[in-house]
Parts: C-alpha cells; structure tokens; sequence
C-alpha cells in the first residue's frame, strides 16, 4: 500500500467507534519529557542575544509558565512579558493587545529587540503578526526602525526546537530587513573561535559549506592567530577545497611516506606548478605554531580578549567619533570622520595626525560601505594600557579637530619627513633604496628616496 494510502486509512479509523475504545482502555501512556511547546524554545532563542525581551501573543498563563521553566534552567529570573490575551481577544482577535502590549514592553523595559511568539489562542484564530507589527508601528507603539523578530509558534504542532529555530529565523529576518542587496551576494563568513565548545560542530560547519554551494574554503590569516596585517599576503591562508577539486590541486604536494614527508607531482590532472606556490609558508607554520601553543583554552581566551579590546575601544571612542555600526561588536569596531566636515578635516588627517604621537594609524577607508572609514582592530596582543594611551590620543586629536583643525590637517609635523605626496607614490613607486645622489638646482634627485 502506498503511503497516501495508508494515511487515508489510518485517518478513516481513527474516527471509528474501534479506534475509541482502544484509546480509552488503555493502562499507560508514553510521553517524552524533553519535548516542550514551541513558544518555550522560540523564548529560549531569544534569550541569547542581548538586551531581547521574549514577548509572548497570547495569555498570561502560557508566559508564567515558560518563565518558571526558564528561570529554573538558567537559576536567575527570566524576564519576558506577554499582551494577556483573553476570551475577548480569542473571539475578535488580538490586534489590540499587540498595539498597546509593544508599546508598554519598549517604553516600560526598554530592550534593545523584541522577540514576538505567538501560542495556541492567537494561532487558532489566526492573528496576522506582521499585520499587528505594521498597525504597533503606525500608531507609534515602537519606533520604525526599532527591531521586532516575529515567529509563528502555535504549541499544538511541533517542539520547542521548531520554535527555536522560527525564532532564530524570525530574528535573522529582523535584524537584516532592508539590508540586502540584489546582485551583491556575500562572499565572506566570519567565524569567531573559542566560543563554541563542541568540536563536532565543525562537521556541521562544513555541512552548511556545502549547502550553500562553496567549492574552495581560503582560510585567511590576517591579523590572527599571530600574523600581521595582510597575513604577510595579503590575505595569505590555506585554501581547502571540495573532494571533487582535489585531482586539480598544484604540484609539488607534500605527501606522507613510511620514510617520512616528500614531495610529488604524481598527479596527472593537476593544473601544474603556479608561480610562488610555497605561499608565504613561514607565516602558515606561525600561526599554527601559535594554535598549537594556546590549545583550545588558550585560543578562547585570545579570542575573548580582541573582543573585549575591540568593545572596550569602541565605548571609550563613541561620541567623540561617529560610529559606524552602533551597539556591541567583535573583534574591531568601525568609526569615522562624519562630524569634522565643517572643520576641513578629513580621516587621512587624523591617520598622519596618530604618527605625531607615535602611533601608525589603523585600517582607514575600510570597509569601502563607510565613507571615511577608520576601522580599529586591536586583536588579543595589546595591553590595556596600549590601548589607554591610543584611546586618549585619538580622543585628543578628535578634540583638536574642533578647536584646532588646521594643525590636525598640517599632520604629521614630528616626523622625519613631511606629509608625502601619496598619489606620486602610487604612480611612481620607489620600491627599493638607492643612495642619494647630486642634486641638481638644489632640489633632490628623483631617484633618491622622499
């Protein structure tokens, strides 16, 4: 019998008069007991971003209920808040609940998101959140550009990981409406080491690899794992490659013997040998020399620390310079020179102004999306006092652009040479010293180096 028909047949007798009796003379019953309703997991997704408020469309009960189990899990109270949907709203709909319920969550608790769920009530009648969020918004319950997540919950069907992940889908949703792009496909993942504590996940990352189609994975050493800016590249890193590329790999590889290593070109589908096909090969054994010193605590704890840095500049920094991107970031924080226009000062100024202080000025006019752009990474290896005295100098050049602007733009006025001429630089490199010879007219000659 096919599947279609023995669901028909199963659907026809479970409404027999045999099936009813069978059912209630039944002794025992088996229930799982990991198994939850989906508001509680759609709750849990959003306790892990921070400053989210869990709001539940429906009755208060429901809300007590997820918050007892919750603050048990977590042995500290778990905030979350609920519209109190009742009999009324189960008839008419809750339209009017969700309006005033957002505007008493935003302006009583004061989140930074609000994650909506919805339970069994407002599911049944059919309560259209993206309708009820357009009407909070219309009437000002929340701000138009205020993040709320919204999830499809109803406990009747599912678990408490299918409202995890609609409200981890919800919160995606939300937190990148109208920033995307047609046309511009994202080339790049950022994984943050350390915080995931199960190996395993490693599988599924390259799972997900796959899902979206990567055929070659560069894994780039720039500014980690104790390389420099660039990865001595730019960009330098191993390049992993799906099984079915692997005939097609340059030669020479290194290859493991009973001897030992060696190399060899047995490879006859191999695109051939590419020029400097080393790479940058010191740095590569750097960095996993540095990994294999710090271990995986060790790596946490690094990554912990260019995180903390990173937050920790970006705080002492805002409102002093415009930031880019506001709220907590990774490992760098972007800023820039929007608010010294009327001053006449510009980001390469500020750049020259740092080397008058002894500092060489970090990534400027990146990332591209940022005009002026001053994108700050200090990474794990810089000292809190490092970081004290880059802080107060940028917070002193930042002071001076408003008050002394023409000496910022006169930058750099210590150092050895002036301010260069930066576009003859770029269309007439000097790449390598020569002695100075005789001027001509008292003017230095053009080979000699500015």
């Amino acid at each position: 019998m096919s599947d279609a028909g023995t669901v028909a047949t199963t659907a026809a007798w479970i409404n027999t008069a045999e099936y009813k009796e069978l059912n209630f003379a039944r002794k025992a019953l088996v229930i799982n007991p990991t198994k939850a309703c989906q508001p509680l997991g759609a709750f849990f997704a959003a306790a892990g971003f921070e400053g989210t408020l869990p709001y539940e469309h429906g009755s208060q009960g429901c809300t007590a209920y997820f918050r007892n189990n919750l603050s048990r899990h977590y042995r500290e109270p778990f905030p979350a808040v609920s519209d109190s949907m009742t009999e009324d709203a189960a008839v008419f709909g809750g339209r009017s609940n969700m309006v005033e319920g957002l505007k008493n969550a935003h302006d009583i608790y004061k989140p930074k998101m609000i994650a909506v769920c919805t339970s069994c009530m407002s599911e049944v009648i059919g309560d259209d959140l993206k309708a009820f969020l357009d009407g909070a918004r219309e009437a000002g319950s929340v701000p138009k550009e205020f993040p709320v997540a919204l999830a499809h919950t109803p406990s009747f069907i599912g678990s408490h990981i299918t409202g995890y992940d609609s409200m981890v889908l919800g919160i995606v949703e939300a937190l990148s409406a109208g920033r995307h792009r047609e046309g511009e496909p994202t080339t790049k993942i950022n994984i943050i080491p350390g915080f995931d504590p199960h190996v395993e996940n490693i599988r599924e990352l390259r799972r997900y690899a796959a899902l979206m189609g990567a055929d070659v994975m560069q894994i780039n050493l720039h500014k980690t794992f104790s390389t420099p800016h660039g990865g001595g590249g730019p960009g330098a890193g191993p390049v992993a490659v799906r099984s079915v590329l692997e005939p097609y790999l340059p030669v020479p590889r290194l290859v493991r013997t009973d001897d030992g290593w060696r190399w060899s070109d047995a490879y006859p589908h191999s695109i051939g040998r590419v020029r400097a096909f080393h790479g940058n090969f010191g740095m590569h054994v750097r960095a996993l020399a540095y990994m294999l010193a710090l271990g995986g605590d060790g790596l946490t704890k690094a990554t912990q620390m260019a995180v903390l840095s990173a937050n920790y500049v970006r705080r002492r920094l805002e409102g002093a310079y415009y930031l880019a991107y506001p709220g907590v970031c990774m490992h760098e924080c972007v800023f820039s020179d929007k608010g010294f226009e009327e001053f006449g000062v510009k980001t390469i100024d500020i750049a020259k102004r740092l080397l008058d202080h002894g500092f060489y000025a970090p990534t400027i006019y990146f990332p591209l999306v940022v005009s002026g752009a001053i994108m700050i990474e200090p990474t794990e290896t810089e000292s809190k006092e490092t970081l004290d005295q880059f802080i107060d100098v940028m917070l002193g050049i930042a002071e001076e652009a408003r008050t002394q602007p023409q000496r910022v733009r006169d930058a750099p006025t210590h150092t050895p040479v002036a301010r260069l001429d930066e576009a003859r630089a770029a269309r007439r490199p000097v790449l390598r010293w020569k002695p100075p010879v005789a001027a001509t007219e008292g003017r230095p000659a053009d080979s000699a180096p500015e």
